[in-house]
């Protein structure tokens, strides 16, 4: 899994073979917390064809609807968070 853009500390976008990931950080009050979800193909398209701005818009939705299940397993959660860590450490 690789980090392919990223907006920190607000979202992280992510791929493992044709497979899509959005890390999202948002908070309710002063709680923060984060998001991992798989991207749907309709999400990708608008990813590819409109790059930070379709991430931006996703990410947005992700953060305000993140009590809706978006449930991936925790192995992907694992597996994005330490692409995140490793994205992070190399670019600090």
């Amino acid at each position: 899994m690789i980090v392919v853009d990223c907006q920190p500390d607000e979202w992280f976008l992510l791929r493992r073979a044709d497979e899509h990931f959005m890390l999202v950080f948002s908070g309710i009050g002063y709680q923060p917390i984060s998001v991992a979800t798989q991207l749907d193909e309709e999400q990708v398209a608008a990813i590819a064809m409109f790059g930070k701005a379709a991430c931006q818009e996703i990410g947005n939705h992700l953060a305000d609807m993140f009590l809706d299940a978006y449930d991936i397993s925790d192995s992907d959660e694992a597996e994005i968070r330490a692409a995140v860590d490793e994205w992070s450490a190399l670019n600090a």
